[in-house]
Protein backbone atom coordinates (compact mmCIF):
# COMPACT_ATOMS: atom_id res chain seq x y z
CA UNK A 1 0.00 0.00 0.00
CA UNK A 2 1.38 3.46 -0.72
CA UNK A 3 2.35 6.06 1.65
CA UNK A 4 -0.68 7.69 1.81
CA UNK A 5 0.33 10.93 3.61
CA UNK A 6 3.45 12.14 1.35
CA UNK A 7 3.61 15.97 1.24
CA UNK A 8 4.20 17.02 -2.43
CA UNK A 9 5.84 19.95 -4.48
CA UNK A 10 5.21 18.30 -7.64
CA UNK A 11 3.42 20.87 -10.04
CA UNK A 12 1.23 20.54 -12.91
CA UNK A 13 1.98 23.98 -15.19
CA UNK A 14 -0.09 25.02 -18.38
CA UNK A 15 0.92 28.55 -19.86
CA UNK A 16 3.14 31.06 -19.57
CA UNK A 17 5.18 32.15 -15.87
CA UNK A 18 4.25 35.73 -17.41
CA UNK A 19 1.09 35.34 -19.12
CA UNK A 20 -2.28 33.50 -18.41
CA UNK A 21 -1.68 30.31 -16.66
CA UNK A 22 -3.00 27.76 -14.57
CA UNK A 23 -0.42 25.93 -11.67
CA UNK A 24 -1.55 22.73 -9.70
CA UNK A 25 0.29 21.48 -6.65
CA UNK A 26 -1.21 18.58 -4.58
CA UNK A 27 0.13 19.80 -1.12
CA UNK A 28 -1.30 16.88 1.02
CA UNK A 29 -4.18 14.09 1.03
CA UNK A 30 -7.44 14.94 2.84
CA UNK A 31 -7.32 11.99 4.47
CA UNK A 32 -4.27 10.41 4.97
CA UNK A 33 -4.40 6.97 5.90
CA UNK A 34 -7.61 5.75 4.27
CA UNK A 35 -7.66 3.71 0.99
CA UNK A 36 -11.45 4.23 0.04
CA UNK A 37 -11.57 5.06 -3.63
CA UNK A 38 -14.41 7.79 -2.31
CA UNK A 39 -12.80 8.83 0.57
CA UNK A 40 -9.14 7.85 0.17
CA UNK A 41 -8.42 10.42 -3.25
CA UNK A 42 -9.15 13.58 -2.00
CA UNK A 43 -6.31 15.89 -2.03
CA UNK A 44 -5.97 19.53 -1.14
CA UNK A 45 -4.66 21.51 -4.20
CA UNK A 46 -2.44 25.00 -3.76
CA UNK A 47 -4.29 26.51 -7.54
CA UNK A 48 -2.42 29.32 -8.92
CA UNK A 49 -3.85 31.28 -12.01
CA UNK A 50 -3.52 33.95 -13.88
CA UNK A 51 -5.93 35.37 -16.55
CA UNK A 52 -5.07 38.73 -18.24
CA UNK A 53 -4.75 41.34 -15.43
CA UNK A 54 -6.74 39.12 -12.91
CA UNK A 55 -4.36 36.38 -11.11
CA UNK A 56 -4.60 34.78 -7.90
CA UNK A 57 -3.80 31.86 -5.63
CA UNK A 58 -6.26 29.62 -3.23
CA UNK A 59 -6.38 26.27 -1.78
CA UNK A 60 -9.00 23.78 -3.88
CA UNK A 61 -10.21 19.73 -3.04
CA UNK A 62 -9.59 17.84 -6.07
CA UNK A 63 -9.05 13.71 -6.58
CA UNK A 64 -6.11 11.69 -7.66
CA UNK A 65 -8.13 9.47 -9.91
CA UNK A 66 -9.11 13.43 -11.52
CA UNK A 67 -5.03 14.09 -12.27
CA UNK A 68 -5.24 9.95 -13.70
CA UNK A 69 -7.60 10.69 -16.13
CA UNK A 70 -5.87 13.72 -17.43
CA UNK A 71 -2.87 12.21 -17.83
CA UNK A 72 -4.48 9.36 -20.04
CA UNK A 73 -6.18 11.72 -22.18
CA UNK A 74 -3.06 14.19 -22.59
CA UNK A 75 -0.82 11.11 -23.64
CA UNK A 76 -3.10 10.73 -26.44
CA UNK A 77 -2.54 14.58 -27.62
CA UNK A 78 1.20 13.90 -27.65
CA UNK A 79 2.34 14.45 -31.34
CA UNK A 80 -1.85 15.02 -32.71
CA UNK A 81 -2.66 17.20 -34.75
CA UNK A 82 -6.32 17.34 -33.38
CA UNK A 83 -8.24 16.11 -29.99
CA UNK A 84 -8.92 17.70 -26.66
CA UNK A 85 -8.03 16.86 -22.89
CA UNK A 86 -10.46 17.85 -20.13
CA UNK A 87 -9.93 17.62 -16.25
CA UNK A 88 -12.80 18.68 -14.65
CA UNK A 89 -12.81 18.61 -11.13
CA UNK A 90 -15.99 17.11 -9.60
CA UNK A 91 -16.65 19.56 -7.37
CA UNK A 92 -16.33 22.49 -10.00
CA UNK A 93 -12.58 24.08 -8.85
CA UNK A 94 -10.90 23.79 -11.92
CA UNK A 95 -12.13 23.02 -15.14
CA UNK A 96 -9.44 22.85 -18.43
CA UNK A 97 -9.99 22.14 -21.65
CA UNK A 98 -7.12 21.62 -24.13
CA UNK A 99 -7.55 21.69 -27.52
CA UNK A 100 -4.62 20.25 -30.27
CA UNK A 101 -4.72 22.03 -33.52
CA UNK A 102 -3.82 20.80 -37.08
CA UNK A 103 -0.30 22.51 -36.34
CA UNK A 104 -0.01 20.73 -32.78
CA UNK A 105 -0.40 24.08 -31.05
CA UNK A 106 -2.37 23.62 -27.70
CA UNK A 107 -5.45 25.85 -26.84
CA UNK A 108 -7.10 25.90 -23.65
CA UNK A 109 -10.13 27.09 -22.11
CA UNK A 110 -9.62 27.49 -17.91
CA UNK A 111 -11.91 28.48 -15.52
CA UNK A 112 -11.44 28.27 -11.38
CA UNK A 113 -13.40 29.23 -8.32
CA UNK A 114 -12.76 29.98 -5.44
CA UNK A 115 -16.18 28.50 -3.67
CA UNK A 116 -17.23 25.14 -6.06
CA UNK A 117 -20.84 26.12 -4.47
CA UNK A 118 -21.61 30.02 -5.55
CA UNK A 119 -18.20 31.83 -4.98
CA UNK A 120 -16.48 33.83 -7.71
CA UNK A 121 -14.97 32.72 -11.09
CA UNK A 122 -12.49 33.10 -13.23
CA UNK A 123 -12.64 32.36 -17.16
CA UNK A 124 -9.41 32.71 -19.36
CA UNK A 125 -7.71 31.35 -22.48
CA UNK A 126 -3.95 30.11 -22.34
CA UNK A 127 -1.97 28.89 -24.83
CA UNK A 128 0.73 25.69 -25.14
CA UNK A 129 2.52 23.73 -27.13
CA UNK A 130 3.89 20.04 -28.21
CA UNK A 131 7.09 21.16 -26.13
CA UNK A 132 5.23 22.27 -22.89
CA UNK A 133 2.85 19.05 -23.15
CA UNK A 134 5.89 16.84 -22.35
CA UNK A 135 6.13 19.10 -19.55
CA UNK A 136 3.13 18.77 -18.07
CA UNK A 137 2.47 15.18 -18.37
CA UNK A 138 6.17 14.98 -16.53
CA UNK A 139 4.25 16.90 -13.95
CA UNK A 140 1.30 15.24 -14.11
CA UNK A 141 3.79 11.71 -13.56
CA UNK A 142 5.80 12.93 -10.47
CA UNK A 143 1.87 14.02 -8.98
CA UNK A 144 0.99 10.72 -9.25
CA UNK A 145 3.85 9.09 -8.31
CA UNK A 146 3.49 11.16 -4.95
CA UNK A 147 -0.24 10.55 -4.93
CA UNK A 148 -1.37 7.58 -6.56
CA UNK A 149 -4.96 6.59 -6.94
CA UNK A 150 -6.17 4.74 -4.22
CA UNK A 151 -9.11 1.86 -3.99
CA UNK A 152 -11.64 0.88 -7.16
CA UNK A 153 -14.43 2.65 -7.32
CA UNK A 154 -16.55 -0.56 -8.99
CA UNK A 155 -15.36 -3.00 -6.54
CA UNK A 156 -16.11 -0.32 -3.66
CA UNK A 157 -19.89 -0.02 -4.90
CA UNK A 158 -20.32 -3.64 -5.28
CA UNK A 159 -19.55 -4.25 -1.81
CA UNK A 160 -22.20 -1.56 -0.98
CA UNK A 161 -24.77 -2.39 -3.31
CA UNK A 162 -24.36 -5.78 -4.05
CA UNK A 163 -26.41 -7.18 -7.40
CA UNK A 164 -29.18 -9.33 -6.59
CA UNK A 165 -30.06 -12.10 -8.14
CA UNK A 166 -33.32 -12.59 -9.98
CA UNK A 167 -35.37 -15.76 -9.38
CA UNK A 168 -35.61 -17.63 -12.41
CA UNK A 169 -39.42 -17.76 -13.68
CA UNK A 170 -40.34 -21.11 -13.15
Amino acid sequence: MPDLSITGTHEFFVGGRDRNHLSLTPLRRNNPGVSTFWDGNWLTVAVEVRGGIFSGRFEADLRADEFQDFQLQLQALRGATEGTATLESVERWVSLELTVDAQGRLHGDCEVRDDPTRGSRLRFGLGSDQVQLLDMLDGLRQILEAFPPVGNAEEEANARFPAFDEPEPG
